[in-house]
């Protein structure tokens, strides 16, 4: 591996992405992406909103996006991790006790606060207690929303089980959107051709 290797795996590691071929030009947009990809393509230029909740099913292409959005905005001398929510929780989680007891606020803050916030897979597990996991979210999302913090965030669950609050701060029509990827899961066609 040479120095311009390591460097590269490094920044992927950094960014948590699976591959730099995440791109959006290597997005298989499948019928029901349509909307989602646009949206995420939004934030690589000027946007009037400023937060996006993006809801389907396993498999649609979510996490790509995501990636994709990272690796875009990387170009643009932006970097921006993709955070994993269940992995997101038990970090919280591990301030409880062990080496990161009592740091819950300074840890939680520098999500807060970050200019940029991409958050995959919301709700899907990590707490033991899923309101506490609520709270948590509601605390982010209603931070990010009040100081118009950039911030994309994808989930499987049905919007009917996410918290009212969260939702209705990205359906504010100023600076949110929610949309819905409804297409059916790309992962079991891998390989095939029709």
């Amino acid at each position: 591996m040479t120095y311009d290797d390591g460097m590269r795996e490094r920044t992927r590691r950094a960014l948590n992405i699976s591959s730099y071929n995440s791109t959006f030009d290597n997005f298989k947009a499948l019928a029901g992406t349509e909307k989602s990809l646009a949206a995420f393509k939004a934030f690589t230029g000027e946007t009037t909103w400023n937060m996006l909740l993006n809801i389907g099913t396993a498999g649609g292409g979510k996490t790509h996006l995501c990636e994709a959005l990272s690796l875009a905005w990387l170009e643009q001398g932006i970097r921006v991790r993709v955070y994993v929510w269940p992995e997101f929780i038990k970090l919280l989680q591990s301030t409880f006790k062990g080496d990161l007891q009592g740091q819950l606020d300074t840890i939680f803050t520098r999500y807060k606060k970050a200019p940029r916030l991409i958050m995959d897979d919301v709700g899907m597990g990590g707490a033991v207690d899923k309101s506490w996991e609520w709270g948590v979210l509601d605390e982010l999302i209603n931070y990010r929303w009040r100081e118009r913090l950039i911030t994309v965030m994808t989930t499987n669950l049905d919007i009917t089980e996410l918290p009212d609050r969260t939702v209705s701060r990205f359906r504010d029509r100023l600076y949110g959107r929610v949309i819905l990827n409804n297409s059916e899961d790309y992962r079991p066609k891998r390989g095939y051709s029709d």
